[in-house]
């Protein structure tokens, strides 16, 4: 089955509707976006994408699947283009050989980032992330990811919320990719190997698998009940699984039986 890559990213510091002008300087994320889109269609990925603004990657990541799809044409391919309920149709034109699935979510126009519930039922939807540079939603679907513990490879190469997320991620990155440079090729400046060698980093991200989950138990005094109570707060908001007496135990269970069972 075709891995569902999801792209997400922007040019730095994308603020969406004030109608800000790409740079000359981000010409070169541009061109590493049609370069990831070619070489994500040309391992048969099933790309997500949303938006065809020029300010996102979206819109050139979309341009190097449909070049590909014009070389290629007796390759089939598919596109999902996910967008907020009533917004306009993107990616309208593409080659006969491309199947273009839409999805339409709820839009919250009363939110500076409206398009969340709809970056977050790709998230859902998708096997991987790729993000590159980006603003601030790049930073609040990225850490959604990475909290969830969806696989997501971010780019540093251009800077942006992506760099954020790969400092954050790169202990991960190296406790599950045995070859360091393979895990700087995501800081490293854009090359014409890069494309191959991220989209390569998503898969064997992806074939790893999810960290393994630890279940954490709480030993501790009544009299310090309030302590338990915040460390167990803090840790099922990081989305840790607590054992806890009180929770887990009933009246007439052996301790010894009940953490035996759980191991």
């Amino acid at each position: 089955m075709s891995m569902k890559t999801l792209f997400i990213g922007s040019i730095p510091g994308h603020e969406p509707g004030t109608g800000q002008t790409p740079k000359a300087s981000d010409a070169a994320l541009f061109q590493a976006a049609r370069e990831l889109g070619y070489e994500a269609a040309r391992r048969n990925h099933i790309l997500f994408l949303g938006s065809d603004s020029p300010n996102t990657i979206d819109a050139y990541i979309a341009e190097g699947l449909i070049r590909f799809c014009n070389e290629n044409p007796d390759l089939p391919r598919q596109l999902y283009v996910h967008r907020p309920n009533d917004s306009q149709v993107p990616f309208l034109t593409v080659p006969s050989n491309l199947d273009v699935q839409r999805q339409y979510y709820h839009e919250d126009n009363s939110a500076p980032h409206k398009w969340i519930v709809t970056h977050v039922r790709a998230l859902d939807a998708c096997d991987c992330v790729v993000a590159v540079s980006g603003g601030a939603s790049t930073r609040i679907v990225g850490n959604i990811a990475a909290d969830r513990q969806k696989p997501i490879v971010a780019v540093g190469s251009f800077g942006g919320a992506s760099r954020e997320l790969f400092d954050r991620l790169i202990y991960l990155y190296k406790s599950r990719v045995a070859d360091a440079t393979t895990v700087q090729c995501l800081v490293q400046p854009w090359s014409k190997q890069s494309a191959e060698k991220v989209i390569g980093f998503v898969e064997i991200l992806a074939a790893s698998g999810a960290p393994r989950q630890h279940l954490y138990f709480l030993s501790y005094s009544w009299n310090d009940s309030a302590a338990a109570d915040h460390l167990e707060t803090l840790l099922w908001r990081n989305g840790r699984r607590v054992f806890r007496d009180e929770n887990n135990l009933r009246t007439g269970d052996t301790m010894s039986s009940v953490i035996e069972t759980l191991i």
